[in-house]
């Protein structure tokens, strides 16, 4: 998709705003260009559960028909948003595009086990930091080195 020419269009949301809600209809999948997306499943009584946060170069809302988390913007936001028909077309004749497609589940699956490893098997402090580091690796993966901040501040 970094270099698809699916229809897509850049989108910005405010602090706080929503992406979008779990279970509406998934018709466009994200790409973070700047700040933080956090991905999360809200319950009937208002709480929410944080299921992980999408940084820059990140690809987020990959979902069959309907939406499985809600995003919300952690910070203001950068974002190009594709249309998910655009991009399954393209795919369908461009193995880099379906092999980007089907490794974003398996990433997002891997890291999610790993999450709830550290969360069960750690005190608080030591999830904190475990979180700062993890932060960092993905700032360095994805190119960006000098980002030592939380996105979320």
């Amino acid at each position: 998709m970094r270099s698809t020419s699916a229809v897509h269009w850049p989108a910005r949301f405010a602090k706080g705003s929503l992406i979008y809600n779990e279970g509406d209809p998934s018709d466009s999948l994200y790409r973070v260009i700047d700040g933080c997306v956090r991905l999360q499943v809200n319950s009937e009584n208002g709480s929410r559960q944080i299921v992980s946060f999408r940084i820059p170069a990140d690809v987020f809302g990959l979902c069959p028909e309907f939406q499985n988390t809600a995003a919300e913007a952690a910070t203001a936001v950068q974002l190009m948003r594709y249309s998910l028909k655009s991009v399954l077309e393209k795919a369908s004749s461009s193995p880099a595009i379906m092999t980007e497609l089907m490794g974003e589940p398996t990433k997002a699956y891997q890291a999610f086990a790993h999450h709830i490893e550290k969360r069960v098997h750690c005190p608080a402090q030591a999830r904190v930091t475990w979180f700062y580091q993890w932060l960092r690796e993905r700032n360095v993966a994805n190119g960006n080195e000098a980002a030592d901040g939380v996105p979320m501040s």
